[in-house]
């Protein structure tokens, strides 16, 4: 990356001048703090352990590579929430394109943010409890002839934990 330049494992080179490359990395996730601000001695000490973390897990030639490190704060339940709005508005467009109408309940919302939620992984894993509980569901109903152009569709959760939908 030094030369401004990255060859791929087949020997293809690509231009990397002026490129901003963003990693990320659950190591030190296992290490709690604070919700607290970044003048903090606590949130110090915590970005201390967390880039020792770093090196127990990476080569110091890897990370001599990298400019900065930035430590984030683990996500609370509201940002993860949003997460979840804006992924469904992904899901809601496509519906869209194919003009069909969707909406997902906030008790469906919450029971995604319940089941897609790992503190190990973050917020990576609401991408496959959406695909789970809505996408896969929906495409479903797609493919069986149920949902028509100009369709209604309202996804929730019945009693028993599974998708519901509700398709006029």
């Amino acid at each position: 990356m030094e030369d401004g330049r990255l060859t791929d494992s087949q020997g293809r080179t690509v231009n990397f001048e002026n490129t901003v490359v963003i990693m990320t990395s659950n190591a030190g996730t296992s290490i709690k703090g604070n919700r607290i601000g970044f003048d903090n001695k606590e949130y110090e000490a915590m970005e201390s352990k967390v880039k020792d973390a770093l090196k127990q897990t990476f080569r110091p030639e890897f990370l001599n590579r990298v400019d900065d490190i930035v430590v984030f704060s683990e996500l609370n339940k509201e940002e993860l929430a949003q997460i979840v709005e804006l992924m469904l508005k992904e899901v809601i467009l496509e519906g869209k394109e194919k003009k069909i109408s969707i909406e997902v309940t906030q008790e469906l919302k919450n029971y995604i943010l319940e089941k897609g939620y790992n503190t190990k992984y973050g917020a990576r894993p609401l991408r496959r409890a959406i695909q789970k509980y809505v996408e896969d569901e929906i495409s479903e109903a797609y493919l069986r002839g149920n949902l028509k152009e100009n369709a209604k569709v309202v996804a929730k959760v019945n009693d028993e934990g599974k998708t519901e939908l509700v398709i006029s």
